[in-house]
């Protein structure tokens, strides 16, 4: 599979000539033609050439020997016979993987955006090019529920713009919410702080009041007797 992705990268190098790969060879024409004609038969045979040799350049060697006396429309239903199966798997698993990815609560929006471009490029490659519109609406439906407030704004300004650009608006985004996340955090923690002061001040205070309520001694502290009691008369203290 890494081959044939390998030969359709290097042909879309060459966009203005892939005709060759959709149409036959033309015949040769006869001498009495118009000069037109010669000028078509020629530029497409040179085409031919170029893509035919951009193909061989970008295969194996095995490859290129199996396909060295093919033109370039050849080569190419050739390479479709060989692993088309392989490439209609794989399709869909990307296709898959793109339809169900969604973003995971605190992992990065670039990380996740750039996972979802990258099964884009890929269904491109396998022939299955998304448009941009759809391309953008499955990146804004896979993104957590923070951002909801952003892709609001993206509907209502209707903005046109690359999968590259929506991705620096959304890390943008990003980095605001989390400045908003951090302030709500520090805001909180202060509250508790000044509310857990205030009632350590309340239970001094209820200490202070519930000590001095304590009653004092009214009699006196009684003095020991020194002296015991009279061993004739039984009376103590003489």
């Amino acid at each position: 599979m890494d081959c044939i992705h390998s030969v359709w990268k290097q042909c879309k190098m060459q966009e203005k000539k892939l005709y060759v790969l959709d149409n036959e060879l033309p015949p040769e024409p006869a001498q009495d033609f118009a000069n037109e004609d010669w000028e078509y038969y020629q530029s497409h045979i040179d085409d031919n050439e170029q893509v035919t040799c951009v193909m061989l350049a970008s295969m194996s060697p095995e490859l290129q020997r199996q396909h060295e006396t093919m033109n370039a429309r050849e080569m190419f239903l050739h390479l479709q016979e060989l692993f088309g199966a392989q490439s209609r798997v794989e399709r869909f698993e990307t296709a898959r993987a793109l339809f169900q990815c969604r973003m995971a609560p605190g992992t990065s929006v670039e990380i996740h955006v750039l996972q979802m471009i990258g099964y884009i490029e890929k269904l491109g490659q396998l022939g299955y090019d998304l448009n941009l519109e759809l391309s953008i609406d499955l990146v804004l439906q896979s993104l957590t529920s923070s951002f909801s407030q952003f892709i609001m704004n993206f509907h209502m300004n209707k903005k046109e713009m690359s999968l590259a650009e929506l991705l620096n608006m959304l890390k943008t985004a990003e980095g605001c919410l989390k400045k908003e996340s951090s302030s709500i955090l520090v805001v909180g923690s202060s509250s508790s702080k000044n509310k857990g002061k205030t009632s350590k001040k309340k239970n001094k205070n209820k200490n202070q009041k519930a000590s001095a309520k304590v009653a004092k001694p009214t009699g006196g502290v009684k003095k020991k007797n020194d002296k015991g009691t009279c061993f004739h008369c039984g009376i103590a203290g003489h």
